[in-house]
């Protein structure tokens, strides 16, 4: 079994003639322990892109322009690519089982839970209890 996360977004930089330039990668994988990373071109050419393969170079297309382009490397295609590192990390509140339900509902008005002695049970009625 190999270990995944995703799909998601990546922003990235790919190097085409010589400069950087913005773009990003959709429905993207993480495969931890693989060690590389793998770009499929059927995915691509769903995404509207398309592949021109020679023999020594492949390059990628999206509405006329070139977006990216790998060099025939060994065994396989090598394209220039690199993470786009957010300037700002993300925020995100992360709580405890225990701590979920003070948490949440104290920024909202509601009650705090050290005032809550008894839990109120739900008693559901069928529709022949109704009868």
């Amino acid at each position: 079994m190999i270990l995944a996360y995703g799909p998601d977004r990546v922003n990235i930089e790919m190097l085409v003639e010589g400069r950087w330039c913005p773009g990003y990668l959709e429905d993207v994988w993480c495969v931890p322990n693989i060690g590389r990373h793998l770009f499929l071109v059927l995915s691509a050419t769903e995404h509207g892109i398309n592949v021109i393969i020679k023999r020594q170079q492949i390059m990628f297309q999206y509405d006329g322009q070139l977006v990216a382009t790998g060099q025939w490397i060994t065994d396989a295609y090598t394209m220039g690519i690199r993470d786009v590192v957010p300037r700002e990390a993300a925020e995100f509140s992360i709580a405890a089982a225990l701590e979920t339900l003070q948490l949440w509902n104290e920024p909202l008005g509601c009650q705090d839970k050290c005032h809550v002695r008894k839990v109120p049970t739900l008693q559901v009625m069928s529709e022949q209890d109704d009868q």
